[in-house]
């Protein structure tokens, strides 16, 4: 680390240290200076308080713009939180994205244990939207979100083995599958979804198309 960069470091800790302080005293426009600063100089902690700050309004005039690209910030930085929170900024339309981020901080969020972003992930690759097609890789992402206990998943998995796509035909293993979707519900079984509930609670209008007959 460079004499500069030392010195920068240490601005940005003692500017969140204040700036959460003045937080704490209720010097909201103070609070919102100081952690800026700090997050300008670095410290993605007082990016990650800036966000939740805009996104709830919270002592700020509520912005979920400018929270989204405070959350964008840590999430470059590696903040898992704000990766999580990133995926639902993109299903909101409060980020813009080329669809090659978007994909990026999906595959990233699932793998940090997120697993409602899989299906999301899912249709990238079922689609070829952004990147080249994979009907194998959407498969596999299909099935680790069933794995997690998701029940739209298990039907949307048993649609894939029912029609051989992304693997080979396996009537046994879309039955099974299909079981574990009526065994696993709540409630009634719910109405099979080819489609999948992004991080923000709202059902993707495309859908993974089935065929009404098996393979």
């Amino acid at each position: 680390m460079t004499v500069l960069a030392a010195v920068s470091t240490t601005f940005a800790r003692v500017d969140y240290d204040i700036g959460m302080k003045a937080l704490e005293d209720g010097n909201h426009t103070i609070a919102v200076n100081m952690l800026e600063s700090a997050r300008i100089n670095g410290d993605m902690r007082a990016a990650m308080v800036l966000a939740r700050l805009y996104e709830e309004g919270e002592d700020v005039n509520r912005d979920p713009t400018k929270a989204c690209d405070r959350y964008i910030k840590a999430g470059e930085a590696g903040n898992v939180d704000a990766q999580y929170a990133i995926v639902n900024c993109y299903d909101s339309g409060h980020a813009i994205s080329t669809g090659t981020d978007q994909l990026k901080w999906l595959e990233g969020d699932a793998g940090n244990g997120h697993v409602a972003t899989y299906c999301e992930a899912e249709l990238f690759y079922a689609y070829g939207n952004v990147v080249e097609q994979d009907r194998r890789k959407a498969l596999e992402l299909c099935l680790q979100d069933a794995l997690a206990g998701d029940v739209p998943a298990m039907d949307r998995g048993a649609g894939w083995f029912w029609r051989g796509d992304g693997t080979k035909c396996n009537i046994e293993q879309a039955v099974r599958l299909g079981a574990s979707a009526r065994s696993t519900a709540t409630a009634s079984r719910p109405p099979r979804i080819w489609g999948c509930t992004t991080s923000s609670g709202a059902t993707t209008s495309r859908l993974i198309p089935a065929r009404p007959t098996p393979c």
